[in-house]
């Protein structure tokens, strides 16, 4: 099961549009809601956040929710590309990887299938 954070709606709905045939997604418009579905839903094995979010950042959600959750594979979101956050993250694998908007449906399924075997 795949946990998706964004802020906005539509980049929610596409990606369940996306994805709803290969895997269960869970879907939160915003990461306290979805730290929450992370301490109750043991079946979550892959999470991907969006990086800009009102609230907190992508980077400031995976390290909140890698205290309840450190085993999940996380994954950043961007449509702004590559930057310092972003890449400290990668470095000090506090992410798995990183995936730039628009998503590519087969970049995510190849990433997503080597964690959900």
């Amino acid at each position: 099961m795949i946990l998706y954070v964004d802020d906005e709606h539509i980049n929610l709905k596409l990606f369940e549009l996306m994805f709803k045939d290969k895997y269960k997604t869970v879907l939160s418009e915003s990461p306290e809601k979805a730290l929450d579905i992370l301490k109750e839903n043991n079946e979550i094995k892959v999470v991907i956040t969006d990086m800009k979010m009102p609230v907190m950042s992508g980077v400031e959600f995976v390290e909140k929710a890698k205290t309840y959750k450190p085993e999940l594979a996380y994954y950043l979101l961007s449509g702004y590309g590559m930057n310092e956050p972003i890449s400290e993250a990668l470095n000090c694998k506090l992410i798995e990887g990183y995936f730039q908007k628009p998503l590519k449906k087969g970049l995510i399924e190849k990433e997503l299938d080597e964690h959900l075997k």
